[in-house]
C-alpha cells in the first residue's frame, strides 16, 4: 500500500473530503489529490500534521513506503544537526559555560550533563553528515 492510498484510506475513516483536509493543513484540494494518487508526496512538516489529524504515528503512515521512510529520517536528522550547528561560537561557549556551572552545582552527578550535551551534538552532525554524503 502506498503513502496515497494510506492518506486517503485515513482521509475517509476520519469523514473528511480533500477540501477539508486541505483546509486544516493550508494546502490546495489538488495538492491533497496528487499526494493520494501517488504524484507528489507531502513535505515533512504536513507529514507530521496529517499523522496528527488522523491520529497515527509517523511510522504507520509510511510503513509500507520504504523510501519516503528513509527520505523522512534523513530530513529529520539533517534538522537536528543543523539545529546544533546554528549556533555561533559566543552562544555554543555561553551555553557550555551555563551548563558546567548547573553541572559543578549538581555535582558529582551534574558533571556528566555537559558531556552528555556534547556527546549528542557531535553524534547528530556525524550522522547528518554521512546522510550528505549519500
Amino acid at each position: 500500500m502506498s503513502l496515497g492510498v494510506t492518506i486517503h484510506e485515513n482521509r475517509e475513516k476520519h469523514h473528511l473530503s480533500q477540501i477539508q483536509l486541505a483546509n486544516q493543513l493550508h494546502v490546495s484540494r489538488q495538492a491533497i489529490s496528487n499526494w493520494e494518487n501517488d504524484r507528489f508526496f507531502p513535505s515533512m512538516d504536513n507529514l507530521l500534521e496529517l499523522s496528527t489529524i488522523f491520529d497515527i504515528s509517523i511510522d504507520d503512515l509510511l510503513k509500507e513506503d520504504p523510501i519516503l521512510k528513509s527520505e523522512f529520517e534523513k530530513q529529520q536528522v539533517i534538522k537536528d544537526a543543523n539545529f546544533f550547528k546554528s549556533f555561533n561560537k559566543k552562544e555554543e561557549l555561553l551555553f557550555s559555560i551555563i551548563l558546567i556551572l548547573i553541572g559543578i552545582k549538581l555535582a558529582p552527578l551534574g558533571l556528566v550533563i555537559p558531556i552528555i550535551y556534547w556527546l549528542v551534538r557531535l553524534r547528530a552532525i556525524k550522522r547528518a553528515k554521512q546522510y550528505e554524503k549519500k
